[in-house]
């Protein structure tokens, strides 16, 4: 069964996200930033790395970066941002998707996105 570690500060969002690839067969962990992310990573394991950019305490860039420092495993991770739709973009976001695939983001999502989009995405870098 593949593994997910969910990181994501939104609660709301991380709760739905997390039942529908539960409901798909996949194994869920969460973590509300980067940092409570390393803890987990430290007692368990993790297949993929599904991760928000902009979060408090440590964001999605850090532990991107943090886990290629700490790790000699390479994890496939999906960054996901929001702020890139609508009538107030925010071009923070796409610096942020800039520099998460340069760091090594296999994929990278914009929020709002349906489920069906992510369950591709995930089946496309679990093929890799």
């Amino acid at each position: 069964m593949t593994s997910i570690l969910l990181v994501d500060d939104d609660r709301t969002l991380r709760a739905i996200i997390a039942e529908g690839l539960a409901s798909e067969g996949y194994m869920v962990s969460e973590a509300g930033n980067g940092k409570e992310a390393l803890s987990h990573l430290a007692t368990n394991s993790a297949d993929i790395i599904l991760t928000d950019l902009a979060m408090p305490d440590m964001d999605g860039i850090e532990l991107i970066t943090q886990l290629h420092k700490t790790y000699a495993r390479r994890f496939h991770i999906i960054a996901m941002t929001g702020g890139l739709k609508g009538p107030k973009v925010d071009t923070r976001d796409f610096v942020l998707l800039r520099a998460a695939d340069a760091l090594g983001a296999e994929r990278t999502l914009e929020k709002p996105f349906r489920m069906e989009v992510l369950l591709d995405l995930l089946r496309t870098v679990t093929a890799l």
